[in-house]
């Protein structure tokens, strides 16, 4: 398709792909026989998400970590993560680093012990532990932590194992320690916000521990203390839940205050893909 109008082609310029999609897909099916296919249509709507994002700009990279934006350093090390292969590299080798191995050492202090059940109460733990995906857990963990800066997660006990719910760190947050431990607060918004049928809503909140559904009815009944202006000015209750210390917990890495260990990397990342394209 030629065009010759200067506007147009301006205007396909900024607004990418989109702008002469086909709205009503006529082009977008193929006839084999007496079987019409509707899946032949081209996608670019991912693409034109990530020019707009503006990730790839370096100028918004370096305001982001001037002003120290937290959440958005943390979309920009995702974008990177999935789009340069360099970014991903260096995190991937560095989460896996370590292997994580572990091992048990039984302690005895009973004069006469019973030899047949020291033996069968040992397997019994080796057992628990081996269904725990202690060495597959920490590897994610890590991960995560490099790439976004800060895991946050709830462990509890299972039938076989210990069971961990990963946290979306957009809704956590950790203020203050407890027995020098970071404190765990969960905004319970996050089940209106994402599940908006509620039926879908209670079935999900019967996925999580159970703390969460309690913590949820304190939210709707405005028991949560707020500390929130507006929630003071409209005498509603607030969103956060301060979760069960000995369960929630958070992963980060010292001194980089929850921000990706490699971000400060992605300026440079930039202007070697800025200097390869000038090579070709």
């Amino acid at each position: 398709m030629e065009i010759n109008d200067e506007n147009k082609q301006k205007e396909i310029h900024e607004k990418g792909f989109d702008l002469y999609t086909n709205k009503n897909n006529e082009y977008a099916k193929i006839k084999f026989g007496p079987k019409v296919y509707d899946d032949v249509t081209l996608d670019f709507s991912y693409f034109t998400k990530l020019r707009r994002n503006n990730f790839h700009r370096k100028d918004l990279v370096i305001e982001a970590l001037i002003n120290n934006d937290i959440p958005t350093l943390r979309e920009i090390s995702r974008f990177f993560y999935r789009t340069n292969g360099i970014y991903q590299k260096i995190i991937n080798y560095y989460a896996t680093m370590y292997r994580f191995d572990w091992y048990m050492v039984p302690e005895i202090f009973s004069e006469n012990p019973n030899e047949t059940k020291i033996a069968t109460d040992f397997v019994k733990v080796l057992d628990y532990f081996d269904n725990s995906n202690i060495k597959k857990n920490c590897n994610e963990f890590t991960l995560k932590v490099i790439r976004d800066g800060v895991f946050y997660g709830y462990a509890y006990e299972g039938e076989k194992g210990i069971l961990i719910q990963e946290l979306p760190w957009k809704w956590c947050r950790s203020r203050f320690d407890i027995n020098g431990f970071p404190a765990i607060e969960f905004n319970m918004h996050f089940f209106d916000s994402t599940f908006p049928d509620i039926g879908y809503r209670m079935k999900m909140l019967d996925l999580f521990p159970k703390e969460f559904k309690e913590g949820y009815l304190l939210y709707k009944q405005n028991k949560l203390p707020n500390d929130r202006l507006d929630d003071i000015k409209t005498n509603k209750g607030g969103s956060w839940y301060l979760l069960d210390p000995g369960c929630a917990f958070k992963f980060s890495i010292f001194g980089m205050g929850e921000l990706p260990l490699f971000i400060n990397a992605i300026p440079e990342i930039i202007d070697l893909g800025v200097a390869q394209g000038v090579d070709r």
